[in-house]
């Protein structure tokens, strides 16, 4: 998996060990951030002149919230939504997480103690088998019927289609010109 998908997709699977390792990542990450920039901010400053308030409208630390947390925030979102599909569930389940109290502790639960489903499921191989390394071939996949096709149709190999050709004249001849005129 490109690292780029790893970290920023919500697509596939996460199992218990990448999601906390991923997790606990971010946590690092964000304790090295906030330590350097109070250091950059306490540069040549003693500690008694520093405001704590003037900390929240300092627009370095909006630049900083903005370039840094927000994007960390996305990554943590994908490594959830990879964690619900491999319990088996939708991404829409990391709602659950914006219900007071209850939520977050239900999400961390599921999330970092309960395992996933054992084999393939509708979001991808399980992590960790051969399977989940083995890119699908695109050109073998069968030709089926496109998915708004009628039920009875879904499934089965779609028709070829055939190529529209251009009608002949009453002659039998090659059409020469556009249109009724000259026919």
């Amino acid at each position: 998996m490109p690292v780029i998908r790893f970290f920023f997709s919500p697509y596939g699977r996460f199992n218990r060990l990448s999601w906390w390792s991923l997790q606990l990542s971010i946590v690092f990450l964000v304790i090295v951030m906030a330590i350097v920039f109070v250091a950059s901010v306490m540069a040549g400053k003693a500690p008694d002149d520093i405001d704590p308030d003037s900390l929240a409208t300092d627009p370095a630390f909006a630049l900083w919230v903005n370039l840094a947390i927000l994007p960390l925030m996305w990554i943590s979102f994908a490594a959830a939504a990879k964690r619900y599909h491999d319990r088996g569930k939708t991404a829409f389940w990391y709602l659950i997480a914006f219900i007071p109290i209850i939520g977050p502790i239900w999400q961390f639960i599921e999330l970092g103690f309960l395992p996933g489903e054992s084999g393939a499921n509708n979001h991808g191989p399980q992590p960790g088998s051969r399977d989940a390394y083995r890119p699908t071939p695109v050109a073998a996949a069968p030709q089926t019927a496109p998915s708004n096709a009628p039920i009875w149709q879904k499934g089965e190999a779609a028709a070829p289609k055939k190529k529209a050709t251009a009608p002949t004249p009453a002659g039998g001849g090659p059409r020469t010109s556009f249109g009724l005129r000259g026919a």
